[in-house]
């Protein structure tokens, strides 16, 4: 690898120098997204690798298509994820009827411990991803980028195309909605925080 591309550059850099002057840049854009698109579409698809790579692989050949559509002065993370998420789910949609995974294990959405004490965690996250496939796939979507991925209300907007209150909206109403059904579906004692 050249001096040039050991420097620490902004995406919105190394995407000037992709438009302009060298194609090898882009094993940059690779090799900086590649893990973090690799979990998002893992999570997307009940983590199966082999779709992943798919996924993954189609994903960046669309990007190396559309880099010269990019604005530099967009987000470029948002940007790289709303097409990896355009791609996943066209992908589910072409080969499988649709449904996403969620990882329960993360940040706030989790099964209340101290109600489930007896219940083993294998079993808890079988629960929540029952539960969550009963949702439809903007609010699964929502979720899981926000709730997985940590993106904030600004970026789902942009991944997603979507007005940021549209993205607060979704969130409260899966929410409810996945305590609704889990309620329904198993132990009302137990419940989403």
């Amino acid at each position: 690898m050249s001096l040039l591309k050991q420097k620490k550059y902004t995406d919105d850099e190394i995407v000037q120098f992709i438009k302009n002057w060298d194609k090898d840049f882009f094993s940059v854009i690779i090799d900086r997204y590649s893990q973090k698109l690799s979990n998002y579409i893992f999570n997307m698809v009940y983590n199966d690798k082999n779709f992943t790579q798919e996924c993954l692989q189609e994903t960046f050949l669309k990007v190396r298509e559309k880099i010269n559509f990019y604005k530099i002065w967009t987000n470029f993370n948002a940007w790289i994820y709303r097409i990896a998420h355009n791609t996943t789910i066209n992908y589910i949609k072409k080969n499988t009827k649709s449904w996403l995974f969620f990882q329960i294990d993360k940040k706030e959405i989790v099964l209340e411990e101290n109600k489930l004490e007896s219940i083993d965690k294998n079993f808890r996250k079988q629960i929540l991803q029952e539960v969550l496939s009963e949702i439809d796939e903007i609010n699964r979507s929502v979720l899981l980028l926000y709730y997985y991925e940590y993106k904030s209300y600004e970026e789902i907007s942009k991944i997603l195309d979507i007005p940021k209150n549209t993205v607060w909206t979704l969130i409260s109403r899966a929410k409810i909605k996945i305590k609704k059904i889990f309620k329904q579906k198993w132990f009302d004692e137990f419940y989403l925080n």
